[in-house]
């Protein structure tokens, strides 16, 4: 979807609920301010291959 996005020059962003604190208006604002932990899922480092410097 990714390389139809920018073929077609279409914006586009990804954000999951949930998954970032800041994003979950369910959470406690304390929660909020804690610093979320950073993990290498399948998305990520399809992303981070996406955008590679060749």
């Amino acid at each position: 979807m990714i390389d139809l996005f920018e073929l077609h020059r279409i914006g586009w962003a990804y954000y999951s609920y949930r998954e970032w604190q800041v994003m979950d208006i369910e959470m406690s604002p304390v929660i909020k301010n804690k610093k979320t932990d950073r993990v290498d899922t399948k998305f990520v480092k399809l992303l981070q291959n996406a955008y590679a410097t060749p």
